[in-house]
This record gives C-alpha cells, structure tokens and sequence, in this order.
C-alpha cells in the first residue's frame, strides 16, 4: 500500500513484577541484562507461591533468625522456616552455624520473603507480608566445614518426604545441593 513505511501487531504488554529487595540485581541467574537467567520476574507474573508448598533444605540447616528467613520465628504454623530436625547434633533445632552458611544460602534462594525492601528476593517467597511464600523445613546433616555425614543425608530425606500422622513432614520439594568430592 502506497504511504505506509511500516507496520507492527498491536502487542499486550505486560510489567515485569521486580521485587523490591536491595540484593535482588545481585543475584545472578534470576534476571540479567543479557538474558542468561531463569526469567525469575516473567514466572512472578504467573505465580510467587505460597504456604501450602513444603520445602525441605536438606543441609547444614538454616538460619531462621535471618531477616529474609523469619527473624526468629520458628516451628509453628505461620513461621517461615516451619520445623525440621538437626540430625548433625541429634537435637530439634537445626540452626545452621555452619562457618559458610551453605545451608541459609539455598534456603534463600528458593524461599526468602520477598518485596520486603530486605536482603534477597527467593523465587518461592510470596509477594511481600500478606504471602510469606513456601513453608521451609531445615534438615541439617553437617556442621562447621562442608561434610555430611552419607547416613543422616538419607534419613533427612525419608523424613522430610514422608508424611504419616506420627512420622515426616511430606514436603513437595527437596533441595539437595551437595556431592561428592572428585
């Protein structure tokens, strides 16, 4: 047609939901410029989870006085780090004291608060104080250095992954971010 130099579809735009967590351009994966990442804003459109979803942190524990991670609250319903067992101590509070906090760092990942205008932005963490996000359970099977102990590891996993009325926790998602060494 004479007098039309181009043209374009009429596109639906859509606002990415950038979470407002001070450490969020530092971590790295989730959105970068050069779009090496998991679209971690695209999926926040679609769903920033929520309580019902169990995570179980099978690792040196998880720090739940960490301001992203509950700030102190632990072991009740409505708590972000709802329960777990320290199988390195062989006691019910698996804190990670663990000198890297490997432990708190997956943990964060997947379940920190976010838009909490604090630390990080974990990518099952709801959306702020009126959704804290996937429960987190911590299982922890090694203390100080970065060694586990073969046989906790496995009865971490048949406890957090089973759920009786007497025995687990039945969580829907275990992250296991440990090996062996080569």
């Amino acid at each position: 047609m004479k007098g039309i130099v181009y043209a374009q579809p009429k596109y639906l735009l859509e606002l990415y939901n950038i979470p407002n967590d001070p450490k969020f351009d530092q971590q790295k994966g989730l959105e970068q410029s050069n779009d090496v990442d998991i679209d971690a804003a695209l999926a926040w459109a679609y769903s920033v989870s929520d309580y019902t979803v169990k995570m179980g942190i099978i690792d040196t524990g998880i720090d739940y006085d960490n301001e992203d991670l509950g700030d102190g609250d632990f072991g009740f319903q409505g708590a972000k780090v709802r329960g777990g067992w320290d199988y390195y101590n062989n006691d019910a509070d698996p804190d990670d004291d663990n000198d890297v906090s490997h432990g708190t760092s997956c943990a964060g990942i997947v379940g920190a608060l976010r838009n909490n205008g604090l630390g990080v932005a974990g990518l099952a963490g709801g959306n702020g104080s009126n959704n804290i996000g996937c429960q987190l359970f911590a299982f922890k099977v090694g203390g100080t250095g970065l060694t586990l102990n073969e046989d906790d590891a496995i009865d971490a996993i048949i406890e957090a992954s089973v759920w009786t009325p007497t025995f687990g926790y039945g969580c829907d998602i275990l992250s296991n971010s440990w090996g062996i060494p080569v």
